[in-house]
């Protein structure tokens, strides 16, 4: 789940170097943000990038340097779904740190 003001990371496969990946809000006024894509380490064929929504809505992803895009959706931080997920997260963190082994 992507949130406004929240690190947004976008990855994708690719057998070769991946540059120049921009996010772009949908509303043609927030200015594109550029990615700067790194090879994960684990996986040869992944590259990720980041970058910090401003506002909701939806972003659209593209390589300028190959045919890839997408679309992404950024929630308002104090949206119900966010609201839920956030919940969700404590809820699991808590019981990880209250879980004894036997």
């Amino acid at each position: 789940m992507y949130q406004v003001n929240q690190l947004a990371e976008v990855c994708l496969i690719s057998d070769t170097l991946v540059q120049q990946v921009v996010a772009k809000a949908n509303n043609h006024k927030t200015k594109e943000q550029k990615l700067l894509m790194q090879q994960d380490l684990s996986r040869q064929d992944q590259y990720c990038g980041y970058f910090w929504p401003k506002e909701s809505g939806w972003y659209h992803i593209t390589a300028k340097d190959r045919e890839f895009q997408s679309w992404i959706y950024v929630e308002e931080q104090a949206s119900w779904p966010a609201i839920q997920q956030q919940e969700k997260i404590r809820a699991t963190l808590a019981k990880q740190a209250s879980y004894i082994p036997e």
